[in-house]
C-alpha cells in the first residue's frame, strides 16, 4: 500500500462528518489523479468533487480555535510533510488524528504550532450535492450474506445427498469458508495497490500493526513464500477436499484426516504468536484471525468422537488432497494476476486523468472547440435549472453510442443533482404532423413534458435506454395519443438542430462548447474541481472583447 494512502482514511473521516460516504476506490482515484497530488490543492479539489465548498487558508492558533471542527491542517516535520485532522482545540492542547500513525494524538499548543505550517482546509456546512455514496455502506455485509448462503446450501445439499452431512462437516466447511475470507483480506492488505478499510481494523489499537508483521522476516518462508499465501491454499484445499469427500462417500475419513492435518499447524501457531509478542512486539489481527480459525478446527477435532486413523482410506484422500492443492495454487496465482491487472489499470487511469486535469492541457483543447448558444424551450430539461453547467446532447433513441452517453449522464445527474442540468435534443424528421419515424422521440417528449419532477424524467429516460425496445417501453409508460403541442415542439426542435450543423450523433456540448474527443462525460466532475475550467466553461466567448 502506498505511503500517501494515509490521506484516504483521513478524508473518509472528514467527509463522514458531513454525511458523505464515498467509495474508497473512487476517493483514491479522485485524490491521486489530481495533477498536484499530494498537496493542499489536491485535498481541496477532492472535497469539491464530493460536494463540499472547500478552501485553504492561512491562519494563526487563535483563528484555529474559533473554527468549527473538524479541520484539516498541514504540518511539517524534519522528515516529511503531511495532513492531520484536527478534532478539538483548547487554549493549551490540540487533539488531532494522524492517519500516518493511525492514532489520535493529544499535543500541547507549543508542539503543535512548531510543526503546523499555518495552512488550514475548511469546508462550509450546506446541503450536500453528492448522493450515491450512502448506498456503498451496505456492501460491507456481502461476505456475511455469502457465508449465510453457504450454510443454507450445505443444509439443502444434505437433503439430496446419499450420505447426510454431519454437524462436524458443516462446521468444518464454515470454518474453512471464514478462513478463506480472512486470508483473502490478508493477501489484499499485503499486496494490493488500493487502500482498504481493513487497514483501519489493522491499526485499531496501538498494539496492532499488520504492516509491520507482514513485512517481517517471520512472515515468509525462504523470503519468497508468504504465510498469507499458505493460509489461503490451506483453507481452499481443505474446503475442496471436504466437498469432494461428501460426493465420493469418504466424508468421515477425509474429515478425520483433515483434522490431523490441522494438528500439523500447531508449531506455526506457536511460532507466530511468540514471534509477534516478543520479536516484533506488535499484533496482526488478521494473522491472529487465521490462527484462531485453526484453533477452532482443533477444538472441533477434540470433540470429534472417532479418532482412529488406522481404519481410514488414506490413498483416495491423498488423491483428493493433491487435486485440491493444485486447484488452490492455481486459484492463488489467478488472484495475484487479478490484483496486478487491477493495479496496472488503476495506475494507467490515474496517470491519464492527471494529464486530462492539467490546465496546460485542457485549456487549449476546450478553447478551440466550437461554441453555440444552446438554451432552448423546445428541449427536455432534467436537473437543476439554475446550475452553472448545462450538458446538451443530440441523441438518436435507437443508437447504441447514444445509449452509452445517456446512461453516463443519468448516473451523473443522480450523483450530483444540484450541479448540472441536462438539455436533451432528439434527432428526427421535421414534420407538421405525426411521423412514424419520430414515434419514439415523440413518445419520450410527450412523457417528459407531462412529468412534474426530475426523478420521473430520469426514470423515463433510464427505462428507454435500458433496452431500447418500444414495445416494452410502451407497457411501462403508456399514453393515449401524442398531443399537437408535442408535435409542434418537436418540429421547432428539429429546426434548431439544423442550425447546430451536427454531422454525427451523439453530439455533446458543455455550456455550448463541443465536448472534445479526448474527454468523456465522466471527466466533467473532475474537471469542475479546477477553477480555471469552471471560469472557462461558464464564460460566453461571444461576449469577449
Amino acid at each position: 500500500m502506498q505511503a500517501d494512502n494515509y490521506l484516504i482514511p483521513l478524508l473518509e473521516t472528514y467527509l463522514k462528518h458531513y454525511a458523505i460516504y464515498p467509495d474508497s476506490k473512487e476517493l483514491q482515484l479522485v485524490l491521486q489523479s489530481s495533477p498536484s497530488f499530494p498537496s493542499v490543492l489536491s485535498v481541496i479539489q477532492t472535497c469539491l468533487y464530493f460536494g463540499l465548498k472547500t478552501n485553504g487558508y492561512r491562519a494563526d492558533f487563535e483563528a484555529l480555535q474559533k473554527n468549527e471542527m473538524p479541520v484539516i491542517a498541514h504540518v511539517r516535520t524534519k522528515d516529511s510533510e503531511k495532513f492531520v485532522l484536527v478534532k478539538q482545540v483548547t487554549e493549551r492542547s490540540v487533539w488531532y488524528i494522524d492517519d500516518t500513525g493511525h492514532r489520535m494524538i493529544e499535543d500541547t499548543k507549543e508542539n503543535f504550532c512548531a510543526s503546523w505550517t499555518g495552512v488550514l482546509i475548511l469546508s462550509e456546512k450546506k446541503m450536500m450535492t453528492y448522493r450515491l455514496g450512502e448506498n456503498k455502506k451496505s456492501s460491507k455485509y456481502r461476505w456475511a450474506y455469502g457465508l449465510f448462503g453457504l450454510a443454507v446450501l450445505c443444509v439443502i445439499l444434505s437433503g439430496f445427498l446419499q450420505h447426510t452431512l454431519s454437524i462436524y462437516t458443516i462446521c468444518a466447511l464454515l470454518l474453512k469458508s471464514i478462513g478463506i475470507w480472512v486470508s483473502f483480506h490478508l493477501i489484499r492488505h499485503e499486496r494490493s495497490f488500493f487502500y482498504s478499510p481493513i487497514n483501519r481494523f489493522c491499526h485499531l489499537r496501538p498494539s496492532f500493526d499488520c504492516d509491520k508483521v507482514l513485512r517481517s522476516g517471520g512472515a515468509t518462508i525462504f523470503n519468497t513464500i508468504s504465510l498469507a499465501d499458505i493460509g489461503l491454499v490451506y483453507f481452499i484445499s481443505g474446503e475442496i477436499t471436504l466437498l469432494l469427500s461428501v460426493f465420493s462417500g469418504l466424508q468421515k475419513d477425509s474429515l478425520l484426516l483433515l483434522f490431523y492435518l490441522s494438528c500439523c499447524c500447531i508449531p506455526y501457531l506457536l511460532f507466530s504468536i511468540i514471534y509477534q509478542r516478543f520479536v516484533i512486539k506488535k499484533w496482526c489481527p488478521l494473522c491472529l484471525g487465521v490462527a484462531g480459525i485453526v484453533l477452532l478446527e482443533l477444538s472441533l477435532f477434540i470433540c470429534y468422537p472417532d479418532k482412529n486413523i488406522w481404519q481410514t482410506e488414506i490413498l483416495p484422500f491423498l488423491y483428493m488432497l493433491m487435486f485440491s492443492f493444485a486447484c488452490a495454487v492455481l486459484f492463488l496465482l489467478f488472484y495475484y494476476h487479478l490484483l496486478r491487472t487491477e493495479a496496472e489499470a488503476f495506475v494507467n487511469r490515474t496517470k491519464y486523468l492527471q494529464l486530462k486535469r492539467t490546465p496546460a492541457i485542457f485549456m487549449p483543447i476546450f478553447n478551440r472547440q466550437a461554441y453555440t448558444t444552446v438554451s432552448s424551450p423546445y428541449c427536455i430539461h432534467i436537473g437543476n435549472l439554475h446550475a452553472d453547467i448545462m450538458i446538451t446532447t443530440l441523441l438518436n433513441p435507437m443508437c447504441d453510442p447514444c445509449k452509452k452517453v445517456a446512461k453516463e449522464i443519468i448516473y451523473l445527474i443522480k450523483k450530483f443533482p444540484e450541479n448540472y442540468v441536462w438539455q436533451i435534443r432528439f434527432d428526427g424528421i421535421e414534420a407538421n404532423a405525426y411521423e412514424e419515424a419520430n414515434r419514439t422521440q415523440l413518445h419520450l417528449l410527450e412523457l417528459c413534458r407531462k412529468a412534474k419532477d426530475n426523478q420521473t424524467k430520469l426514470r423515463i429516460m433510464a427505462d428507454w435506454f435500458e433496452q431500447q425496445s418500444f414495445r416494452r417501453f410502451l407497457k411501462l409508460h403508456p399514453i393515449r395519443e401524442i398531443s399537437t403541442e408535442t408535435i409542434s415542439t418537436f418540429r421547432e426542435q428539429q429546426g434548431e438542430n439544423k442550425q447546430l450543423n451536427v454531422k454525427k450523433v451523439p453530439a455533446i456540448r458543455i455550456n455550448g462548447r463541443e465536448l472534445p474527443l479526448e474527454y468523456a462525460i465522466t471527466d466533467i466532475p473532475l474537471l469542475c474541481t479546477d477553477k480555471l475550467f469552471t471560469q472557462l466553461i461558464t464564460c460566453n466567448p461571444d461576449k469577449k472583447t
